[in-house]
């Protein structure tokens, strides 16, 4: 391995044909690499989106501790959303690691619904729009 030509600054290596010549910066970066960073970034909303969803179920369903408040409906629908919520965590998982290009779609719809306070929605649905852009990232 050859050192690097500045001692104090970090620089990306390319390995060709046991040559090993510096490489500049985010500029010379590989299409592929911008291209998994927006797609970890979708799958980092998603799971945001689901945690929001389950959080807001708890506190429903928390906030209505009180016997005479809790009805079937309001179980039922917290019940809902902590569903949503699981597989939006879990669909944002597979696409941070983009390993499952269908459950990370399903995640980031099942995010939507989610709910979350509505800011889980809007995130859901950025981070599906990054992770339907970008779904040659994925590794099937």
């Amino acid at each position: 391995m050859a050192p690097s030509p500045v001692a104090g600054k970090r620089q990306a290596v390319i390995i060709k044909n046991d040559e090993w010549t510096p490489k500049a910066g985010y500029e010379d970066t590989p299409h592929q690499a911008r291209r998994v960073a927006w797609v970890g970034l979708g799958g980092i909303l998603i799971l945001l989106a689901g945690v929001l969803g389950i959080a807001d179920a708890v506190v429903v369903t928390g906030m209505l501790t009180d016997y005479e408040l809790l009805d079937t409906d309001s179980v039922v629908c917290s019940a809902l959303l902590i569903l949503f919520g699981v597989l939006a965590v879990f669909g944002g998982l597979m696409a941070m690691l983009r390993l499952n290009y269908p459950i990370a779609v399903i995640g980031g719809v099942c995010g939507i619904f989610a709910y979350g306070c509505a800011l889980g929605s809007v995130l859901s649905i950025i981070g599906l729009i990054l992770i339907v852009a970008k779904r040659k990232a994925f590794s099937n």
